[in-house]
C-alpha cells in the first residue's frame, strides 16, 4: 500500500524567502520580547510572552515554508531551530539597553561581551520575586535554559508540523487541499476487522458501517487530502476519535491514527466520500416490523 512522503525538495527562492522572513522576524520580536518582559516583570505575562514569542517565529517559518514549497520536514525544523537561536540571541543583546539604558549599557551583539554581560547577570541578579530578593546563581540558569528551551523548541516544532502534515502535489506543484471528516463512522464491534480490509486496499468495506451523528462521542473519521487541479493526488487518512471530558468538564477529542496518508484512486476517493449507510431513526421499530412481515408470510 502506497503512503504519502514528502519529496524532500528545497527550491531556491522558497529558501531565501523562508530565511529572510524567519530571521527577520526572529530579529525583531527579540526586541520587542525582551522590552516586554523587562517592562512588564509578571512571572504570568512573562512566561505568556515567551510561548508567544517562540509560536510566533514558528508560525512564520511554516507559512514561509508553505509559500516557498519546502517539501522537507527537516529543513523546516531546522530553521525554526535557527531563527528560535536567532531570536534569543538578539533577546539576550538588546537586554542591556532595555533593563539599564543606551546611554549605561550598549547593545551587547558581540559574543564577548554578551558572555560577560550573562556572567554579571548571573552573580547579581537583575530582576526578583515579591520579597525583593534578587533572583540568580543556578535557580536563574534553571530559568534562562527554560525559557531558551521553550522558544527555540516551539520554534522548531511549529515550523516542522506546519507541512509534516500536509500533503504537496507534484504534479501541479501545489499543496494539496484538506478535508477534515469527511465521513464519520459510528465505532462499533467489529470495526477492527473493517479496518484491517482497509488496510488491505478493500475500502468498500466502509459500506458496511453507519454513518455517525454529530452528536457522536466516538467514531472512525475519515480524512482526504485531494488536489483540486489535476484530481489525480487523493490520500486518506483514517483515525479512531473518543470525546473525552477534561478536569472542567469540556470535551476533548483524543484522535488515534490507524491509516495515515494511504494514496487512493480518483474513484476510490470518490467513493469513500459516498460510503456507509445511514443510521435508522428507530432501529426498534424497524426491527418489531421486520419480524411482523416474517410471522404473516409463514
Amino acid at each position: 500500500m502506497e503512503t504519502y512522503r514528502h519529496s524532500g525538495s528545497v527550491p531556491l527562492a522558497g529558501w531565501m524567502a523562508t530565511s529572510l522572513a524567519g530571521f527577520g522576524t526572529a530579529i525583531v520580536l527579540g526586541a520587542v520580547y525582551t522590552y516586554l518582559v523587562v517592562y512588564i516583570p509578571i512571572v504570568y505575562v512573562n512566561f505568556l510572552a515567551t510561548f508567544v514569542f517562540g509560536l510566533a517565529i514558528g508560525a512564520v517559518v511554516g507559512r514561509t515554508v508553505r509559500v516557498g514549497k519546502i517539501r522537507n520536514t527537516f529543513v523546516a525544523g531546522w530553521m525554526g531551530f535557527l531563527a528560535g537561536l536567532l531570536g534569543l540571541y538578539v533577546a539576550w543583546a538588546v537586554d542591556p539597553v532595555a533593563r539599564f539604558g543606551l546611554a549605561d549599557a550598549p547593545l551587547a551583539w558581540r559574543p564577548r561581551v554578551l558572555l560577560w554581560y550573562m556572567q554579571l547577570f548571573y552573580q547579581e541578579g537583575f530582576w526578583g520575586m515579591r520579597d525583593g530578593e534578587p533572583v540568580k546563581g543556578i535557580f536563574l540558569a534553571i530559568v534562562w535554559l527554560a525559557e531558551a528551551a521553550i522558544i527555540v523548541g516551539a520554534a522548531t516544532v511549529v515550523a516542522t508540523k506546519s507541512i509534516a502534515h500536509r500533503v504537496f502535489c507534484e504534479r501541479c506543484g501545489q499543496w494539496a487541499t484538506h478535508e477534515e471528516g469527511v465521513r464519520k463512522f459510528i465505532a462499533q464491534e467489529g470495526q477492527e476487522a473493517i479496518a484491517e480490509k482497509a488496510l488491505a486496499g478493500q475500502f468498500e468495506a466502509f459500506d458496511e458501517l453507519y454513518r455517525a451523528p454529530d452528536s457522536a462521542a466516538a467514531y472512525l473519521r475519515l480524512d482526504l487530502d485531494h488536489c483540486e487541479t489535476c484530481g489525480q493526488c487523493d490520500y486518506l487518512t483514517l483515525q479512531t476519535v473518543v470525546h473525552v471530558a477534561d478536569k472542567q468538564g469540556n470535551l476533548q477529542a483524543r484522535a488515534e491514527p490507524v491509516l495515515t496518508r494511504v494514496a487512493l484512486t480518483d474513484a476510490q476517493a470518490h467513493a469513500i466520500r459516498e460510503a456507509g449507510r445511514e443510521l435508522p431513526e428507530e432501529p426498534d421499530e424497524v426491527g418489531d416490523g421486520e419480524e411482523a412481515s416474517e410471522e404473516e408470510t409463514a
